[in-house]
């Protein structure tokens, strides 16, 4: 069988690579050469370390509006507690 390289072929280049077995079959079959398996690396590098980055982003904005909630939580409660004071001030003046 002839091995080809379907991404050479596709852009029009000579794409054949080798003979392989069974090599009395004249068909051909379809493999990657060596520049294209490197731009494909290079690719799926580059998607994985802007996966992290989105990844990390995302966790950092999760943080965020977790330390957001919690602070809100934190004035309520503080609001509250200052409308008790001001409810014990007025029971105190005005009995």
């Amino acid at each position: 069988m002839r091995l080809i390289c379907a991404w050479c072929e596709k852009e029009g280049r000579p794409s054949y690579l080798a003979d392989v077995e069974p090599r009395e079959d004249p068909r051909e079959t379809h493999g990657i050469c060596p520049d294209h398996r490197r731009e494909v690396e290079k690719r799926v590098i580059a998607l994985r370390a802007e996966a992290a980055r989105q990844k990390a982003e995302a966790e950092r904005r999760e943080a965020e509006a977790e330390r957001q909630r919690i602070e809100a939580e934190r004035q309520r409660i503080e609001a509250e507690r200052h409308e008790r004071e001001v409810e014990q001030l007025r029971e105190k003046v005005d009995p």
